[in-house]
C-alpha cells in the first residue's frame, strides 16, 4: 500500500502541467477575474477534481463529493472538503475560455518534451481526426435537440500520433451538425503532415483543394463513391501491401467529379 507522502507525490507528477503558476497566470491575464469570487473551489482545484475522477471513472458528482473527503487525495489539491452542488455550479459558470487556454496550455508543455518519434520520422507529422456525440439531457439543453427525443453536442478532436495520441484540436458542434463542415477547420495544412480521417468528413470538392495544395490525407470511401480510372499506372511490389497505385477521378451521383 502507497503511504500518503508517495500518493501525493504520484500525483503531482502525473498533473504537473497544472501545477504551473505561470499556465495559470497567462491564463488570468486572458480572463481577468475568472477566479475572483471562487473562495471554496477554485479553478485549478475543480480542473484536478474533474481530471482526477475521470481517471477513477467516477458517475456521479456525489461520488467524486465523498471521495474529497475520505482520503489522502484532498490534500494533494489542498482541499478539504466540497459538496456536489458546488462542484455543480463551478462547472455552470466556468469560463469556455478558461478551459480553452487550459487546454492549448497543457498542450505546449507536452509538445515540448515529446519531441520527433520513429513515426514522424517516416510519415511526417501524423495525425487523426474523428468525431464523437456526447449525449445531453433534452429537457435541459433543447437548442442542443438532433433526434426527436434526444439532444446532444459533437466533439472533433484532432490527435497528434507519434507513439502516443496526444489531443492537438477539439471542436464543439451541435451533434446534427455534419462532419464535413468542420474538415477544412481541422484538416493539417503543413507539407510534412499527413492527416487521416474517416468517411463522414469527405468532401471531394475540398479534396481537389488539397491535392492542388499537396496537402497530404487518407481517407476511407464511402460506398456510392464513382471512381473514373484516369489511365496513369504506378508499379507496386509483388509482395508488398499496396494492392494497386492508379490516379483516379473520385465523386457521387449527385455531386460532380473531382480529381
Amino acid at each position: 500500500m502507497q503511504d500518503k507522502d508517495t500518493t501525493q507525490s504520484t500525483f503531482t507528477q502525473v498533473f504537473q502541467p497544472f501545477f504551473s503558476k505561470d499556465l495559470w497566470k497567462k491564463i488570468d491575464q486572458g480572463v481577468p477575474n475568472f477566479d475572483q469570487r471562487n473562495y471554496k473551489l477554485k479553478t485549478n482545484q475543480l480542473t484536478l477534481l474533474i481530471s482526477h475522477a475521470q481517471l477513477q471513472e467516477y458517475k456521479a458528482l456525489r461520488k467524486i463529493s465523498s471521495n474529497v473527503q475520505s482520503n489522502d487525495f484532498s490534500e494533494a489539491i489542498g482541499l478539504e472538503s466540497i459538496s456536489h452542488s458546488q462542484i455543480s455550479r463551478r462547472l455552470r459558470t466556468l469560463p469556455i475560455k478558461v478551459s480553452e487556454m487550459l487546454f492549448k496550455g497543457v498542450l505546449s508543455k507536452v509538445a515540448q518534451k515529446k519531441g520527433d518519434g520513429k513515426i514522424q520520422q517516416r510519415l511526417g507529422k501524423l495525425y487523426m481526426i474523428d468525431a464523437s456525440v456526447i449525449s445531453l439531457c433534452l429537457s435541459r439543453f433543447p437548442w442542443a435537440v438532433f433526434r426527436k427525443t434526444k439532444a446532444g453536442v459533437k466533439m472533433h478532436l484532432r490527435l497528434s500520433f507519434d507513439e502516443m495520441a496526444i489531443p492537438d484540436e477539439v471542436i464543439i458542434t451541435p451533434a446534427k451538425t455534419a462532419d464535413r463542415k468542420k474538415l477544412d477547420e481541422l484538416i493539417v495544412v503543413d507539407k510534412d503532415a499527413l492527416t487521416i480521417f474517416d468517411r463522414g468528413y469527405i468532401d471531394y470538392l475540398l479534396f481537389d483543394e488539397y491535392c492542388e495544395k499537396e496537402i497530404r490525407f487518407v481517407t476511407r470511401l464511402k460506398n456510392n463513391a464513382v471512381i473514373e480510372f484516369t489511365g496513369v499506372e504506378r508499379p507496386v511490389e509483388e509482395e508488398g501491401s499496396i494492392e494497386e497505385d492508379v490516379d483516379i477521378i473520385l465523386g457521387t451521383g449527385t455531386r460532380p467529379f473531382a480529381k
